[in-house]
């Protein structure tokens, strides 16, 4: 026994084949209850179909009720009664042919149920009889329909002779025969006595009235014997679905349904708690085969898993040890697969000391050149914010004097240079400008608050009043909602400069204008900026917010506003879309979150944190 237990392989072996034995066990077990529950499902199911087809006769039946009469066939076929293939797809269509085979599956199956004891005598006998019963009355109602007739056929075919007839003698006015008609009419429709009153109570003044005239009082004589057997066969057949031969049909038919449902419903039921039995049998058998199979793998188990565990222990006893080697440790086990571990074990712990230290040796000079890096962005941000200052003051001295020259000095031909003086230093100032705000919107923190968007819109085209075209552009601008709270710097660097191009690139050969409309609620804010300017070609739009980029040499900008503009939507959570024409205008849309509901720590860290 031992030799079975030398190897994980043969140990393995010998579980698999416990959990075989198991598995077959239960496998024929439940070959034995699909067995069972197969022939009772089959039962079962006969009975829902056998109750199924003989409610599609009924069903034939009440169509064939229904239409046929209005057909001539109908009347001139008296031998036999057909459905339309279209009903079901039988093999037989006569109904007299289909009734009987309907009968003789039935018996076949009554007695398949009354032997499995999932129905009894007593209801094979019934069912016989409520299908002769109401086969009996059908018959009799396809008669009575016959003899009623339809149109030109039967009692009303000859109630219709008697009415054209008084329409050709003329012996009667035409609001008399029309009201006749109408009353007749009246009651075949709505089954109301009322209507049969009236009919016969204007015969009546009629009959009087045609004393004198036989020929005439002969044919209303006529008419109303002819209306009242209708009237009688009317009240035979049913004037409503509950009375007359009708509602003796349609009672059959319910009450055979509902015997048919009854023993489709008991035949279930009787088959269910046999499958239930079945099951117990079926689940306890296979609980003490697992049960037994469980204990037997709990003992191979064991014995398999002793020696890992050994193993483990001495892996966690040697980690504990700071040196290579570990005294005190067994490196031995009677199972080869555990002993081959051991050794890789081994291997492994002498590879992984030595990347561990590569490691450690490459995480120092990853911190210093972090160290390195942090010390370089905190110079180039000393650098923006110097070159900025320094720049900044001179040039607007600059800007001053130059100002005052257009002024004072009377040279003919200065004015051109200073306006070329003026704008190039207007560029510089507003490249400095750019860069700063590029600085100022990497490294501040956000600053919420609640901003008025009409005034800020407002104070925005209050800065650029210097800009070319600003009194010929006109300005409309929409607002609804309350407060937006958002970082109001980085908010403004973003309408200016969408603001200025605006006005920088509007189209002088047409009446130009930019819209800005505004829609704020309680979880953001939409913001659409368009114009009627010069537009941008296609193969620009995708580049527009790169850093420096420039569509074309004319351009008049920095190559930084549109770069800004993404950053700090970016920045603030949002997004923003652009849509263009060249030569009809630009489109801007800009959704940003409203951070009402946020304290400011979280938005000056989250925010911050996220956009980095």
């Amino acid at each position: 026994m031992s030799f079975l237990f030398n190897t994980i392989g043969r140990r393995l072996f010998l579980s698999f084949a416990i959990i075989f034995v198991n598995v077959s066990l239960i496998a024929c077990l439940v070959f034995f209850y699909t067995a069972i529950n197969k022939k009772y499902a089959n039962l079962t199911n006969a009975a829902k179909n056998q109750r199924v087809d003989i409610v599609q006769v009924l069903k034939s039946d009440l169509d064939f009720l229904r239409f046929s009469p209005t057909k001539a066939a109908f009347y001139e076929n008296n031998s036999k009664v057909s459905w339309s293939k279209s009903s079901r797809n039988f093999d037989l269509h006569n109904r007299d042919e289909f009734l009987i085979l309907l009968k003789k599956n039935n018996q076949q199956l009554l007695d398949a149920l009354v032997n499995e004891k999932l129905a009894n005598s007593e209801d094979r006998r019934k069912i016989d009889s409520l299908l002769e019963n109401y086969n009996v009355t059908f018959v009799i109602l396809v008669e009575t329909l016959r003899k009623r007739g339809f149109k030109d056929f039967g009692l009303e075919g000859t109630m219709r002779s008697y009415a054209h007839q008084l329409e050709t003698n003329n012996t009667i006015s035409v609001k008399e025969l029309l009201t006749l008609r109408r009353y007749e009419k009246d009651f075949f429709l709505r089954k109301e006595n009322v209507y049969k009153v009236k009919f016969n109570t204007l015969v009546d003044e009629l009959v009087n009235k045609l004393k004198d005239k036989p020929r005439a009082l002969n044919l209303v004589t006529n008419y109303r014997d002819s209306f009242e057997r209708m009237t009688q066969l009317e009240q035979q057949i049913g004037l409503s679905p509950e009375v007359g031969l009708m509602g003796k049909l349609t009672a059959y038919a319910d009450e055979l349904s509902s015997e048919l449902e009854d023993i489709s419903i008991n035949s279930e039921h009787r088959s269910e708690i046999i499958n239930k039995r079945s099951f117990i049998v079926l689940v306890g058998i296979g609980l003490v085969s697992l049960l037994l199979s469980s204990i037997a793998t709990y003992f191979i188990a064991a014995k398999l898993t002793k020696p890992i565990k050994s193993l483990s222990k001495n892996m966690e006893k040697f980690m504990l040890k700071q040196d290579s080697v570990a005294d005190g440790i067994s490196y031995s086990s009677s199972i080869k697969e555990i002993q081959t571990l051991y050794e890789s074990f081994f291997a492994l712990r002498a590879k992984l000391n030595v990347q561990f230290e590569e490691i450690n040796q490459k995480s120092a000079q990853l911190a210093d050149q972090n160290l390195e890096l942090t010390k370089l962005n905190e110079d180039l941000d000393r650098f923006i914010y110097s070159a900025a200052h320094d720049l900044k003051s001179p040039l607007d001295s600059l800007m001053g004097l130059i100002n005052i020259a257009q002024i004072d000095l009377a040279h003919a031909g200065k004015g051109e240079y200073f306006v070329m003086m003026k704008n190039s230093v207007t560029k510089l100032s507003s490249f400095i400008k750019d860069i700063t705000d590029y600085a100022r919107n990497k490294r501040q923190n956000l600053t919420i608050e609640g901003i008025d968007m009409e005034k800020c819109i407002l104070n925005v085209f209050s800065d650029l009043t210097f800009l070319p075209n600003y009194s010929s552009l006109k300005k409309e601008i929409s607002v609804s909602g309350g407060l937006f709270y958002s970082d109001k710097t980085r908010l403004e660097i973003v309408l200016k400069n969408l603001v200025s191009n605006a006005f920088r690139y509007s189209d002088p050969m047409k009446d130009s204008y930019i819209h800005i409309k505004v829609a704020i609620t309680s979880s953001n804010m939409t913001l659409t900026m368009a114009d009627n300017g010069l537009g941008i070609a296609a193969e620009h739009l995708p580049k527009i917010f790169e850093m420096f980029y420039r569509a074309s040499q004319d351009s008049k900008g920095t190559g930084l506003g549109l770069f800004l503009v993404r950053e700090s939507v970016k920045i603030l959570g949002g997004e923003i879309k652009v849509t263009s024409k060249l030569g009809e205008g630009t489109s801007f849309t800009i959704e940003l979150p409203n951070l009402l509901s946020l304290n400011k720590e979280e938005k000056q860290s989250t925010l911050f944190q996220t956009t980095q």
